[in-house]
């Protein structure tokens, strides 16, 4: 009996240049990436300026001069939020044997994951407060982010649609700074580990909650090859990309010199400044200061204009429309 297997990621990352080859010289080229502020002089971005069209290239690693080889490489991407379905197909019309997995960051035999949030600081950079005034994590210089999620819902049957069956599934995951949370949870500001450094209000307003990348990804895999994936949601910043198959299928907007550039003031920050604006004031996300449990109630109110990212592939009996037809709301996990 035939089986048939289809993978759906979404891959969240940081773009930037290598901190070691900046693309100019302004602020002695330490800020070389699209995190925001003295951000970027304490944390490492991903050293990749677009999304890379196979998988494997976007979940690859980079290594770091502040950490020894038996520490590197680390991942360069943040979060690599996966489904994966499979089933068994007599006549590409009906399923059985369906197994579905989906990332869990406490599973590391699950596909995806979520990166550690790495520290700046080698001998010729500037001091990092996280290295020096703060000690989080003592000679470690490195922690897991914390993760948010996953919230997850299915495997559910769908169909028989035009007589074909299918499965759907769906994942929503976060992941967040630990070091900034930590700092917000001792009472403690930036002014306090930065003193002298002007903070701006959009850098405040982001710490007031420390907002979370997340995606939420919805997978419909049908017995004769039909595929629907719709990324239903993910966070203003930073990048994202869907890759179905392993290959790169749609991205959010985040272009240089639009969304994000790696110099100047934080008015050219724009993805930034929406992320921290709507994570720490509006109920729009699943991880936001309200609690998930708001999520599907103001979810059609919340930007951007949902779904964010689509892929559709038509299989050999039915359209990916017509399952799109059928199949109109997103799969909301039961706890959001």
């Amino acid at each position: 009996m035939p089986n048939k297997t289809e993978t759906a990621n979404v891959v969240t990352t940081i773009l930037g240049y290598d901190e070691n080859d900046p693309p100019d010289s302004v602020n002695g080229g330490l800020r070389s990436s699209a995190i925001p502020w003295l951000f970027d002089e304490w944390f490492h971005g991903d050293f990749d300026t677009v999304r890379e069209q196979s998988l494997t290239d976007a979940t690859g690693t980079k290594t770091l001069e502040e950490y020894t080889s038996s520490e590197n490489p680390f991942p360069d991407w943040r979060i690599n939020s996966a489904i994966e379905i499979s089933f068994d197909t007599p006549d590409d019309k009906t399923v059985s044997n369906p197994q579905v997995q989906m990332t869990d960051p406490e599973d590391q035999t699950t596909p995806g994951g979520v990166a550690p949030v790495t520290l700046e600081g080698a001998p010729d950079e500037p001091t990092n407060p996280f290295r020096t005034v703060v000690d989080y994590d003592g000679s470690k210089n490195y922690q897991q982010a914390t993760v948010k999620g996953p919230l997850t819902a299915g495997p559910e049957k769908v169909g028989p649609i035009e007589g074909v069956e299918g499965y759907r599934a769906s994942i929503i995951l976060g992941g967040s700074d630990p070091y900034l949370e930590q700092l917000k949870a001792d009472g403690r500001t930036l002014a306090s580990i930065a003193p002298g450094a002007n903070i701006p209000k959009i850098i405040a307003d982001f710490m007031l909650f420390v907002p979370t990348f997340y995606s939420f990804l919805d997978f419909v895999f049908m017995a004769d090859g039909t595929t629907l994936v719709r990324v239903w949601d993910a966070s203003m910043y930073p990048a994202h990309a869907l890759y179905v198959g392993g290959t790169l299928e749609d991205q959010n907007e985040f272009d240089e010199g639009e969304e994000w550039v790696t110099q100047g003031d934080l008015t050219q920050q724009v993805a930034f400044d929406q992320f921290a604006s709507e994570a720490g004031f509006t109920p729009f996300t699943p991880f936001d200061r309200y609690g998930s449990w708001l999520y599907e109630d103001t979810f059609r109110n919340g930007a951007p204009p949902h779904p964010v990212m689509v892929h559709r592939k038509s299989g050999t009996s039915i359209s990916a429309r017509s399952v799109e037809r059928e199949e109109t709301n997103p799969l909301f996990p039961t706890s959001v």
